[in-house]
């Protein structure tokens, strides 16, 4: 069962005031050819699920096996797929379902992974992670290019940020700035329990790489979860007062945060062969 727009609302707004508990992970699978595939798993708690279940059920909800209120549509993945680039579809997607989340793995095709197009911003796939989102600004397109080999050579070119640097933080404590106190519970409430990654895995032999972060043929483009934030409040209040416009400024004010695996450079490149295949 699909997601109706009433519920979907219902979702929204209890997002809103339950914080994230949401997982996103993206996987984007290259093979020499330059074709490939994009795993994206989302998992929502049920501490943000439960109550919306609740609520469906009193309003007279059916009485058949429980239905999950997560599952994309396939309009909906049918968007998504298109806003990845010329080409993309849908190959399938399967709900998953554990004690404490509930969610789903869609899996997408591409031929050609120099039309993809990724935003590294969570967007819309759940109403939690849209709040960031929102936060932190519009749509932000990881982009690639792609030589044949052997060996093959996948680039992969971050967003580009505005020219405008994150202004540093003026001297003096500015904890009482007016709404700061508010801005900063708010950054609190939508970080709690949020976790983002993504990451590219090359199908063959990584021969050699400019990344920073790289175990066999994957390389971490990011992972952070945004609940650690929670543990360092010079961090929460370095994001209330400085504001970035995106999820890239938001990045390079992490950079330091430990246990974030952050890709700062704005270009990296894997070179790689098929398992095959060895170098000369």
């Amino acid at each position: 069962m699909t997601t109706s727009r009433p519920l979907s609302v219902l979702l929204a707004a209890l997002g809103a005031l339950l914080g994230g508990c949401v997982d996103v992970d993206t996987l984007i699978q290259v093979r020499t050819d330059g074709s490939g595939t994009v795993t994206r798993t989302v998992m929502v708690s049920e501490r943000l699920v439960a109550p919306l279940r609740a609520l469906t059920e009193g309003l007279g909800g059916d009485d058949g096996p429980r239905q999950s209120l997560v599952m994309p549509d396939e309009s909906a993945l049918a968007d998504r797929a298109e806003a990845m680039g010329p080409g993309v579809r849908v190959l399938d997607v399967e709900e998953r379902r554990g004690d404490e989340a509930e969610g789903y793995v869609a899996r997408y095709a591409f031929d050609d992974v120099r039309g993809l197009r990724i935003n590294q911003n969570p967007g819309d796939l759940t109403p939690a992670a849209g709040a960031v989102a929102g936060r932190l600004g519009g749509a932000e397109h990881i982009t690639f290019d792609f030589s044949p080999g052997p060996p093959a050579e996948l680039t992969v070119r971050f967003p580009e940020r505005d020219g405008t640097a994150v202004e540093p933080r003026p001297p003096g404590d500015r904890s009482d700035a007016p709404g700061a106190d508010a801005l900063r519970a708010q950054l609190g409430s939508l970080f709690k329990g949020l976790r983002v990654a993504m990451a590219v895995q090359v199908e063959g032999i990584v021969l050699e790489t400019d990344a920073t972060h790289r175990d066999g043929p994957r390389v971490t483009l990011m992972a952070i979860d945004f609940e650690e934030l929670l543990s360092a409040p010079e961090y929460l209040d370095e994001l209330a007062e400085r504001r970035p416009r995106s999820l890239e400024e938001a990045k390079e004010l992490l950079r330091d945060f430990p246990g974030i695996k952050l890709e700062l450079a704005p270009v990296i490149r894997i070179r790689f062969m098929d398992y095959g295949l060895r170098a000369i």
